[in-house]
């Protein structure tokens, strides 16, 4: 489905036929691993694949600053990014082309790794993208579905068919934290139930000395019961501020 902008797609993009090219793929729902170069206003390049996934978190991010809601965010600038739930850097290339961001991203699976890397690359921001997930554990499985190159993946959700299972690889939430080696601005989250895992923590009063903000987004697959639970832990140190659609903003109680 086609979202309703914010901004004006002529304004952001400085290839908006391209841009354009890319929604009219979409809304014939046509797939294809085949890439398309986009650039901003503010010389942001942005290489997606022709699909449906790919232009629709670009235009979340660019077009609806999703993120960042004027609501809480008219002023602030945040200038040490994590994101986990990386994808193909859209989010990442958002604050570091916006905000001139320090970003470290984490994406487990290979095929969005690969995107956001070049996507990192042909970018003179300061991003790293790391080939990992965020977990408690050192490894995890998730399940993987490619549709002619629009990639699936969760820890969390089985798809009914067409699905590989994959090990990958994890570091925790405190080893992130300690790679950036700085005061974090934001956290976002968006891994596909993951969240519920990684936020599954009960030092929310310790963290909230070390972060602004936190955004996730949450899933109805995932236990009622254990996301109550957890939206009282993150109490002790955050408070929420915003809620729209899925995805809920949490600020800390020390600023």
């Amino acid at each position: 489905m086609i979202k309703e902008y914010v901004n004006n797609p002529k304004d952001v993009f400085k290839t908006y036929d391209d841009f354009l090219h890319l929604e009219s793929l979409t809304k014939q729902r046509i797939r294809s691993p085949k890439k398309i170069m986009l650039e901003t206003a503010n010389g942001c390049k942005i290489l997606a694949r022709q699909n449906i996934y790919d232009y629709n978190i670009i235009v979340e991010q660019f077009l609806q600053n999703q993120y960042f809601p004027q609501e809480i965010f008219r002023d602030y600038a945040p200038k040490t990014v994590i994101d986990i739930g990386a994808y193909i850097n859209d989010f990442g290339l958002y604050c570091a082309s916006t905000f001139n961001s320090t970003v470290h991203a984490y994406e487990p699976v290979k095929q969005n790794f690969t995107i956001a890397l070049e996507n990192q690359k042909i970018n003179n921001y300061n991003i790293t993208t790391f080939n990992e997930g965020v977990a408690t554990t050192p490894t995890l499985d998730i399940n993987v579905k490619d549709v002619q190159g629009e990639i699936h993946a969760s820890s969390h959700r089985t798809y009914k068919k067409g699905f590989a299972t994959k090990e990958i690889n994890c570091v925790s939430l405190d080893t992130a934290i300690e790679r950036l080696g700085e005061h974090i601005n934001v956290l976002k989250i968006d891994c596909e139930g993951q969240e519920a895992d990684i936020l599954n923590r009960n030092d929310f009063y310790q963290l909230s000395k070390n972060i602004d903000y936190i955004i996730f987004e949450t899933h109805s697959f995932i236990d009622d019961d254990v996301m109550q639970d957890i939206y009282h832990k993150l109490q002790k140190g955050f408070e929420q501020v915003y809620e729209k659609h899925a995805v809920k903003w949490y600020r800390s109680k020390q600023i």
